[in-house]
């Protein structure tokens, strides 16, 4: 039951690290634009950023958990 949890998390982080990596290349290339933004994506832009944050705050509470049980992923 708890190396299924754990393999669990596991997926859970390395899902989060990808989706982290993504929000982070997109809001890279949007902050690039300068500007030049539309006002709709100088509005989206914050909401974009609040999402990355809340998944990097995630992904570290998951890391936590695995350092703790001792199989933490590289």
């Amino acid at each position: 039951m708890v190396a299924k949890l754990l393999g669990a998390l596991q997926g859970m982080l390395q899902a989060g690290i990808v989706q982290l990596n993504e929000r982070q290349e997109a809001i890279d290339s949007w902050d690039q634009w300068g500007p030049s933004r539309s006002k709709a994506l100088t509005l989206y832009l914050p909401i974009e950023r609040s999402a990355a944050i809340g998944i990097a705050q995630r992904n570290q509470a998951i890391r936590e958990v695995l350092e703790r049980c001792g199989k933490i992923i590289s």
